[in-house]
């Protein structure tokens, strides 16, 4: 009988043409040996699963290759076959996980000094290579920095920070990238068709999606789910080996909460959980099935963007109409939070329940037609028209500027210019509110609230607010001049009405310092009082 071999070790690569999704680091390589230009140690970094290890051996291959094929190796020498085989003498493989002492590394040292058995040179390729100890990599240093002619180093890792920068300094450093969903697909679908596998299309995208960007990984998911079904795979399949819910159910909860019905989002909630899902799970995949919403409402629809399946998009933007971009991040952000606290909670169910009551309610006080600074493309201008059902009540739109960012301002929050003239502006309530109208601005802009912050509101008289600066701080008023408009209207939404604003200087005084009266007013805000006759 004989031995079986899995499919990610069947279809692994063996030249640098078949290598996926890494072709910058292929087309160099053969370049670099095109050219005889050998470097004496490789490091080789990037998530797992994607060909850090099989590029090392395909690269053993070609620098022992006893044949010229300009930078590929023949694959049919003598060289290559054992190197293939994993049993050449002159390419050793090290798992720097198990061998991370700096015993095994002064072995290392110890051999490197011998010649090689039959090939051009004598290759050490070591995975995990951030999990040798720090004396270790001490014992490696002198060897990297003055290495044998005959000795060639392909380091593997998955953590490069982890590395001593004295180590980094003497590789020449690939960092591989996860490989698209796209790619992952088509070869998936290769394998699919040469080992008669039957698999849908939505069942190999769900598979490369959900592998993360490793092919190895999907490769993997691919043989147990043809072990599963016994080579007829479907979605329905799919998703029960990976334990995935169905978009359908994202789509009914999303109805749900634009409804508002608490009871069957509850109903929902039970259901799932009876039927063994796993709830935190699922609140992330609702998370991200949200965030593709808010993408395609934004017009972006790139697949290596969405991971939702593409005959899902449609319906998925027609359902992104019913809300605007402030009430999608707010979800979002909340069950980030509600999945953070489920994390410490006893009763998870019931607590999931409460939160979701809160979170109907937060969505019910949301006002559905504000608009909001679109985070998402900083550039874009928003230019909504909304209705109003009395042409006195139209409010005053103004369009604001502020880091080459626009919006508008909410118009139900801005009275009319009648209404500014018959009222004056409540200085005492402006005061109070101070707080909350900085909290506003940081949410735009840091760098305004932070200025603002160390300025103080010293009137409000016929429709003009009066902020004072820092004593001689031109950086504070020419910064603050240019978002001047912006910070009008940011404090015109939280009162209610149409204001100007107008920056002045602290008074210096003539010696260059304050008092110890003019201090002591300063900081318990006081004012001077003539004594009455009776005292």
């Amino acid at each position: 009988m004989s031995q079986y071999l899995v499919l990610a070790r069947k279809w692994r690569p063996q030249k640098f043409s078949d290598i996926l999704g890494q072709e910058h680091i292929a087309t160099t390589l053969q370049n670099a040996l095109g050219q005889n230009r050998i470097y004496h140690s490789y490091l080789f970094a990037g998530p797992r699963g994607i060909g850090k290890t099989t590029t090392a051996r395909i690269l053993a291959k070609a620098i022992n290759c006893e044949k010229e094929t300009k930078g590929e190796p023949c694959n049919s020498c003598s060289s290559c076959l054992e190197i293939t085989e994993n049993r050449s003498l002159d390419v050793i493989e090290i798992d720097g996980a198990s061998n991370n002492g700096v015993d095994q590394v002064r072995d290392l040292r110890q051999n490197t000094r011998f010649g090689t058995s039959k090939s051009k040179f004598k290759i050490y390729i070591i995975d995990e290579v951030h999990m040798l100890s720090t004396p270790a990599f001490n014992a490696l240093l002198k060897t990297l920095e003055e290495p044998p002619p005959h000795v060639k180093f392909i380091f593997a890792t998955t953590e490069p920070h982890e590395i001593p920068i004295t180590i980094l300094s003497r590789c020449q450093r690939f960092d591989f990238k996860r490989i698209s969903v796209e790619l992952i697909e088509k070869k998936l679908k290769t394998i699919a068709e040469e080992e008669n596998i039957k698999i849908d299309a939505d069942s190999l995208f769900l598979i490369a999606k959900f592998s993360q960007g490793s092919l190895r990984d999907a490769e993997s998911i691919l043989e147990q789910l043809s072990t599963f079904t016994n080579g007829n795979i479907d979605i329905e399949k799919t998703k029960e080996l990976l334990g995935l819910v169905d978009e359908e159910v994202f789509f009914e909860l999303t109805e749900l909460l634009i409804e508002k019905n608490i009871t069957k989002i509850w109903q929902l909630i039970n259901d799932l959980n009876h039927r063994g899902k796993d709830i935190p799970k699922l609140l992330k995949d609702f998370m991200h099935f949200l965030r593709d919403m808010l993408l395609i409402k934004e017009g972006i629809e790139s697949s290596d963007l969405i991971d939702i399946r593409p005959n899902y998009r449609g319906k998925l933007k027609e359902l992104s109409q019913s809300f605007n971009e402030e009430q999608i991040l707010s979800l979002i952000d909340s069950l980030s939070s509600i999945s953070y606290k489920l994390k410490r909670s006893e009763s998870l169910i019931m607590d999931l329940e409460i939160y979701m009551l809160g979170l109907v309610k937060q969505l019910n006080s949301q006002n559905p037609t504000a608009t909001v600074l679109k985070s998402v493309q900083p550039t874009s201008v928003t230019q909504k028209k909304l209705e109003e059902p009395k042409e006195e009540k139209k409010a005053l739109t103004a369009q604001i500027s502020i880091n080459n960012q626009t919006a508008e301002i909410a118009p139900q929050k801005i009275l009319n210019e009648k209404t500014n003239k018959e009222k004056e502006i409540n200085f005492e309530n402006l005061k109070t509110i101070w707080t909350e109208i900085l909290k506003d601005i940081k949410n735009k802009s840091s760098t305004l609230s932070t200025l603002l912050t160390n300025s103080k509101i010293m009137g409000a008289e016929n429709n003009i607010v009066k902020i004072e600066l820092p004593i001689t701080n031109n950086y504070f008023k020419t910064t603050l001049e240019k978002s001047k408009k912006f910070i009008q209207n940011k404090i015109s939404e939280k009162i209610g009405r149409q204001i100007q604003i107008e920056f002045t200087h602290q008074i210096k005084q003539e010696n260059g310092k304050e008092g110890i009266i003019e201090k002591t007013i300063k900081i318990f805000d006081a004012k001077i009082v003539k004594p009455s006759q009776e005292e």
